[in-house]
């Protein structure tokens, strides 16, 4: 039995479990939307300088996942600023994968590896680089 029996959707445990082990972050609610909504876990963070370590793994060229966003909101009478991670309706596996790469990341303190994803789109991408001032290479004829 965890200690949030009851109190929380069990889809959001493993992501909350794993966001709430990053210094300076702690989530403050969550839903899975129940395979109607979007999924959501909001948290504070104590300060700015916390938030690359967790937004790095909601970037689907990190993560290999696609959709999931992180908003920054606040109410009418300009209460302090809360973020929102949102994910796709549905998207339980998702968000356990994330968990894991983000209790690896913090386990293990690896340094920074493209996702298999990223690493496919960057050998893609690689092409001769050309100077400024080349001129194009002429055909034979």
């Amino acid at each position: 039995m965890n200690e949030y029996e009851g109190k929380m959707d069990v889809e959001c445990v493993p992501l909350c479990d794993a966001i709430n082990k990053l210094p300076g972050i702690s989530t403050i609610e969550s839903c899975c939307g129940h395979n109607k909504e979007p999924f959501h876990i909001w948290f504070d963070a104590e300060n700015l300088k916390y938030l690359p370590a967790l937004l790095y793994w909601f970037d689907g060229c990190h993560c290999g996942f696609y959709g999931w966003r992180v908003l920054v909101t606040t109410d009418c009478a300009k209460s302090p600023a809360h973020f929102n991670i949102e994910g796709k309706v549905g998207a339980y596996s998702q968000a356990n994968a994330i968990a894991e790469m983000i209790k690896r990341d913090d386990d293990e303190e690896v340094s920074y590896k493209p996702s298999p994803v990223r690493r496919k789109r960057l050998a893609k991408k690689k092409r001769p680089k050309q100077e400024f001032n080349q001129k194009p290479k002429e055909k034979p004829e």
